[in-house]
């Protein structure tokens, strides 16, 4: 595959450890604070995006966990930052701050059809895969839009992470739960190419954070 020249990439970063992570407690669009070993996780992210790369903008979710990250990103590069209320996670509607375990002991097949089908099935309340995708993509075309070449920077959530993933791949959103898995504090890197989106990498853990 032959190398282009003045590529836009963007790199999709999931924030690091919550407490709520850590329990395995849905957590969408509560703002979850970050444990201590999520702090530095961070901390190793802004590290990494310091040691180099053609840095044009951060661009991040409203929520606590996401941005801290991204101002810091954005103060040590000096380069632009951008609130985005829909790189927010997806909404779990009246199981947001639940135990998963608790959920499908309690409501087996209201969990069994929102593991099975997420990109159609909404937890009660809350939002599918598909209109995240909705409210998601949109950002990535406008960040395309906005810069040409040069490396971007997107802090978000796993799930939206993942369901961008899958839509801009070609992969059914509906698969995003089965088929992605994707640790804190990860990369997620994308190129856009003449022949489209081409995938560097996906949930690399930076060094010292696993």
């Amino acid at each position: 595959m032959l190398e282009e020249d003045g590529l836009l990439t963007i790199h999709l970063v999931r924030h690091g450890e919550t407490l709520a992570t850590r329990e395995h407690r849905l957590c969408g669009q509560s703002d979850c604070a970050l444990s201590e070993r999520g702090r530095g996780q961070s901390a190793a992210i802004v590290e990494s995006c310091a040691a180099g790369g053609d840095w044009r903008a951060v661009y991040t979710s409203p929520l606590s966990r996401c941005r801290s990250m991204a101002e810091a990103v954005a103060e040590r590069l000096g380069i632009p930052l951008s609130v985005e209320n829909d790189l927010l996670e997806i909404d779990h509607g009246e199981w947001d701050g639940r135990l998963e375990v608790e959920i499908k002991e309690s409501e087996p097949e209201a969990y069994g059809d929102y593991c099975d089908h997420p990109g159609i099935v909404a937890a009660p309340g809350g939002e599918n895969g598909f209109r995240v995708a909705a409210r998601a993509l949109p950002v990535i075309e406008r960040i395309r839009a906005a810069h040409q070449a040069g490396d971007v920077l997107v802090v978000s959530h796993e799930a939206t992470i993942r369901i961008i993933a899958c839509a801009l791949l070609g992969i059914d959103v509906d698969l995003y739960r089965t088929r992605l898995a994707l640790p804190v504090a990860s990369f997620t890197t994308v190129e856009f190419r003449s022949s489209g989106p081409l995938l560097r990498r996906f949930g690399d853990a930076v060094r010292g954070t696993a």
